[in-house]
């Protein structure tokens, strides 16, 4: 994900924020990414609003609305910026620390 931004659903408003659903004045903070489904091959993009609604002023209140999202995604080929390593799977033996070693070439 490059970037992003939103505006109030057919209006095009960009007076729109974010408020906290915790009843106080926390700003609960995105999460945008892409993820792929492993069995189907497909990529999905996901985007929302961490415990928060969005909200545009009317008469100088703010009110609950739907927002458009509008996302700036770069899709680079496998391998692109840095090389496809293999997975490494190292048993924790129910430890909260440890050490993995070095891919190779490092």
């Amino acid at each position: 994900m490059q970037g992003y931004y939103y505006l109030e659903a057919g209006t095009g408003d960009t007076d729109v924020m974010t408020n906290s659903n915790n009843g106080n004045d926390n700003i609960e903070g995105h999460q945008i990414y892409a993820y792929k489904n492993t069995t189907t091959n497909t990529w999905f993009i996901r985007a929302f609003i961490n415990d928060a609604v969005f909200k545009t002023r009317v008469g100088g209140i703010f009110l609950d609305t739907p927002v458009d999202m509008y996302l700036n995604l770069i899709i680079y080929r496998r391998g692109f910026i840095s090389k496809e390593l293999n997975s490494l799977s190292i048993d924790m033996g129910n430890m909260e620390t440890g050490t993995a070693p070095l891919p190779v070439g490092f």
